[in-house]
Parts: C-alpha cells; sequence; structure tokens
C-alpha cells in the first residue's frame, strides 16, 4: 500500500476541517470549532488498481512563520490550498502560502479549493478571479463542505496526481 501526506491550508474559517470531514466520514456540522494545531485523519482508497492510504493534515489557520509549522508540512507530498468564495481575502492569504510551500517543498502536487459555494448569494469571488487563476495553472474546484459539491472531485483529483 502506498501511503502519502497531504496537507490542507488556508485562513481561519475557510472550512478545512468540514472539507476533510466531508470527505473522510461524509459528515457536516454547522458548529465551528477551531483547529488548533493540527488535526489527523485517515483515508484508505484505490485508484487504478493501486491502494493509497492518505494520512490528511488539516493545519490550523494564520499559521505560517509561526511555531511548529515547518514541522507540520515536513513530508507532504501533495496539497489542498483552501479559499473562502464568500471572503476574497482568503485567496490572497492562500497565495502567499503557496509562496511558501513552494519554497519548503518544492512543486508538489496541489489544487486550489474555493469552498462554501453553497452560499452563492454571499459569494464574493468573480469569474475574472477564477479564470486569474487557472491561468496561473492552479486547478481550481468549487466546493460546499455543507452539500458535498465538488468535494470528492478535488480529493480524487489530488489523489491521482500522487500516484
Amino acid at each position: 500500500m502506498l501511503r502519502k501526506k497531504l496537507i490542507l491550508l488556508g485562513a481561519t474559517e475557510v472550512g478545512k476541517t468540514s472539507l476533510m470531514a466531508r470527505w473522510v466520514r461524509g459528515i457536516f456540522s454547522e458548529k465551528y470549532i477551531a483547529t488548533i494545531g493540527v488535526k489527523i485523519e485517515k483515508k484508505n482508497l484505490q485508484i487504478n488498481n493501486e491502494d493509497l492510504m492518505l494520512q490528511i493534515w488539516d493545519l490550523q489557520g494564520e499559521s505560517e512563520s509561526k511555531g511548529p509549522f515547518q514541522a507540520y508540512i515536513r513530508g507532504a507530498a501533495g496539497c489542498i490550498f483552501i479559499a473562502d468564495g464568500t471572503r476574497p481575502e482568503t485567496l490572497q492569504y492562500v497565495l502567499g502560502i503557496r509562496g511558501q510551500i513552494l519554497r519548503e517543498l518544492g512543486d508538489i502536487p496541489s489544487v486550489l479549493v474555493l469552498n462554501k459555494a453553497d452560499r452563492s448569494e454571499d459569494w464574493k469571488l468573480s469569474t475574472k478571479d477564477i479564470s486569474t487563476m487557472e491561468k496561473e495553472n492552479w486547478e481550481v474546484f468549487r466546493t460546499s463542505a455543507k452539500s458535498g459539491l465538488g468535494v470528492d472531485s478535488a480529493f480524487l483529483n489530488l489523489s491521482r496526481k500522487l500516484l
């Protein structure tokens, strides 16, 4: 069985923990509990007849360059960058942290997730913002941890890149 470490990065309250819970356990909770440090889950899957065990590290937001951040990202094979489509500043955070990941880990497989797509009335990212990210070679997924929209696609896409 192939084992890979996957990290989830983004500002606070973008839905990292909710996306992980939706994908790993198929659940969603409205209750917000901030991640302190890191939360780790495992998921076994089979892709193209290959058994893959993902160790998924959900890192607390707003932690770049502070405390144990470098220790948490060490050994990561892939990354899901997460922004909140209702808060454009979270996309700017992702752009900043992406630079640090490139410096620390190199160009590891990654995807960009724009979460909270179920809140279309509050959505603030424009199609121009999204197409700009795609032109910069980001693979972009609109997701909703609440409804499950796009969650499997984002995680499975990255999982295939890890093989």
